[in-house]
């Protein structure tokens, strides 16, 4: 059985069993809640994949910069360097 064949949401006004995507009660034909309507549920799942991906764009830096070796880069080691070789 599909999704759209399965009843999980009711009427508010009269307790009429609806199927998922129905913009509209069969019974008394009064608006559905915005939870039960296809495009709210495809808005929700977009949302989740860019939030999910701005996070992973977040957390990709710094697991580049622990797949080499785990040590930061250190600016101030390079130029302690730099004075000692200049000596």
């Amino acid at each position: 059985m599909s999704v759209r064949s399965h009843r999980y949401f009711k009427c508010r006004y009269c307790n009429h069993k609806l199927r998922f995507g129905a913009h509209q009660c069969g019974s008394c034909y009064q608006p559905t809640q915005m939870i039960n309507r296809v495009p709210t549920w495809t808005v929700l799942g977009l949302a989740l994949v860019v939030s999910g991906a701005a996070v992973a764009a977040g957390t990709l830096p710094s697991m580049l910069n622990a797949s080499n070796g785990g040590a930061a880069h250190d600016p101030g080691a390079d130029r302690e360097a730099r004075v000692k070789a200049s000596l």
